[in-house]
Formats: structure tokens, C-alpha cells, sequence
């Protein structure tokens, strides 16, 4: 897609990719989640402008470039119209670097991009971490994202993406804590199924389950984390899978490739991530072993991957 061209000053909100690592059912009992904040980042782009007849035509579909930066009723849509007299001197141009692919957190980017930037109009400086009251954005969230219907969507994914690196976020006791990856001998990947389940409609139609297995294994797993455990790790990543698979929140599509994938050399674990773990599947792999990993990959048309090299900071302003 080609770039919107601006000729005033503009301002960018930068906002990292994410992957639930973990925790993607279990946040939505108010429990703990492990988020991973990804390259290459979304941006959004926005120009103030002193014309006239612009200030009139603010955020109308001619003065966008491509789609329309904010889809109809999602959580950055409702956001922006709740906000539309604060934001009317603005043209926005949202940056998705994965064009369009589902899974790395696009919506959710889109409303923590604007939502950051309200605030800082507003000086409350929500892009400073010291001084962000999350409580107050998932908040803001959770009244633009849910309709009333299912289960209310956690937001996890939204505070890792402001926090960045790896997140664990955890409502109920009020802790949030962020590291980098300390292991030398096993790499990360994540691998774009191909397959997206809108989120929304998943919760909607999602019943009442048991998060108590899931509950037992994520501390552990953000244990190893931090330690640098790689063994724990490993079974945790593993265990976790197997605890959703029994509780059917693996679709079809994912548990074939996870059988698949799991009889490669080196594939020490897999999950899929996100709703049904449809989108994106994570795979913990041996060093050693990535050449012919990612080969194998590329021979089965698994073209787009992300590795944990990539992992990221969160959101940022600059000018």
C-alpha cells in the first residue's frame, strides 16, 4: 500500500506487535497472562492541520489512504467518535506492517496508538510508564470492545503491548512485570497459520469452562522466564498446550500442525496462541537446529514467521 504523504508536522505513535505466549484463556478469568511484544511495530501516524476545509472533513473516508484506518464499530472506531470534537484538526494514517495478516494484534494497536495519543493531548501522558494507570485504559477498553454479549475480552493483549518485551500481567493481584528472553540454547518462533477466528465472535459464542489447570502452570512458566530456565520452560510451553487441547480450545487446523510440526528435529514444544490458537502458532526449537527448522518451514509455505529476536519495547510517541 502507498504511504499517505503528509506536509505538516506529524506526531507517531508507535505500538509493538503481540503473541500470548500464555494465558489467553485464563486472563479472561481475571487470572494471569504472559504476552510477547513483537517486531515490526504498527504505527500510527497522525498530521495537524490549520485548513479549513479539513477541520470540517476530519476523519472522513476521502481523507484517508487505503482502508479505513479505524474498521467500523471496533474498539479504536468507538474510540475515535467518542473523541471526535478533541480530534477534529487531525488526519490519521495507520501502519500495519503485517498487511492485514490476523494474529499480531492490529485492533488492539490501533486503539492503545489513539488512546495514547488522546492522552497525551489531554497530558496525562499514558505513553510514560511510570505514570499509566492501566486500570484506567483496560477500562476504556473493555467499554469499546465488548457489546455486552459472551465474555468480556481480558486486555492482556493491550497492556503487553504497552509495556513491550515479555509481559506478565496479572489483574487480580495488580502485578505487572516486563523481561527480555536469557536463553542460550532454545529460540522461539511463531508461525502465521493462514487461519483467523475473530476474536469477538469466539467470545461471544464461548461458554463457561475450568482455568484451574491453566492457573497451575503459567507461574511457573513466567518463572522460567525469568530465570532462564530452559527445561521449565520447555515442559511448560508444552503442558500448557496439552491443558488446552483438553479443554477443546485448539481448533482443528492447529492441532495438525502442532501433531505435524512436533515430529520435526528440534521442535522441543508447540502451542497455538490467541483464540482457538488459530492464527499463530508458537514453536520453542533448539538453536542448533534453526536452519533446518526454518527450511522446513519455508518447504511447507509457512512463509510468514516471526523469531524471538524480535522482541520489542512498547508504545512510544515521537515527533
Amino acid at each position: 500500500m502507498e504511504e499517505v504523504q503528509f506536509k505538516n508536522k506529524i506526531k507517531i505513535v508507535s505500538v509493538p506487535g503481540k503473541v500470548f505466549l500464555a494465558g489467553e484463556y485464563l486472563a479472561l478469568h481475571g487470572g494471569p497472562a504472559l504476552v510477547f511484544a513483537t517486531q515490526p511495530r504498527f504505527e500510527l501516524q497522525i498530521e495537524e492541520s490549520i485548513e479549513e476545509e479539513f477541520k470540517v472533513q476530519s476523519f472522513r473516508l476521502e481523507n484517508q489512504v487505503g482502508p479505513s484506518i479505524f474498521p467500523e464499530q471496533s474498539p479504536g472506531f468507538k474510540l475515535f467518535h467518542q473523541f471526535s470534537d478533541l480530534l477534529t484538526k487531525y488526519r490519521f494514517y495507520f501502519k500495519d506492517p503485517y498487511d492485514g495478516r490476523g494474529g499480531w494484534g492490529a485492533s488492539s494497536a490501533q486503539f492503545l496508538s489513539l488512546y495514547t495519543f488522546i492522552s497525551e493531548l489531554r497530558g496525562e501522558g499514558t505513553s510514560r510508564s511510570e505514570s499509566w494507570n492501566w486500570r484506567e485504559l483496560l477500562q476504556g477498553y473493555h467499554e469499546m470492545a465488548w457489546n455486552g454479549r459472551g465474555i468480556r475480552p481480558s486486555g492482556a493483549d493491550i497492556v503487553g503491548q504497552h509495556q513491550g518485551s515479555i509481559t506478565y500481567f496479572d489483574p487480580s493481584a495488580g502485578k505487572i512485570e516486563s523481561c527480555s528472553l536469557h536463553f542460550s540454547n532454545i529460540e522461539l518462533r511463531f508461525v502465521q497459520t493462514g487461519l483467523k477466528i475473530p476474536t469477538h465472535e469466539h467470545l461471544e459464542s464461548l461458554g463457561d469452562f475450568s482455568s484451574e489447570a491453566l492457573a497451575q502452570i503459567l507461574p511457573s512458566l513466567w518463572l522460567a522466564v525469568k530465570e532462564g530456565d530452559e527445561a521449565r520452560f520447555i515442559s511448560g510451553v508444552q503442558d500448557y498446550s496439552e491443558a488446552l487441547q483438553k479443554l477443546n480450545f485448539v481448533c482443528s487446523s492447529t492441532q495438525s500442525l502442532l501433531t505435524r510440526i512436533g515430529e520435526v528435529p528440534g521442535v522441543l514444544a508447540s502451542k497455538g496462541c490467541g483464540a482457538l490458537g488459530a492464527d499463530v502458532v508458537l514453536l520453542v526449537i533448539e538453536s542448533q537446529k534453526k536452519t533446518e527448522i526454518d527450511e522446513w518451514l519455508r518447504k511447507n509455505n509457512y512463509f510468514y514467521v516471526l523469531s524471538s529476536q524480535g522482541i520489542t519495547h512498547g508504545v512510544r510517541v515521537s515527533l
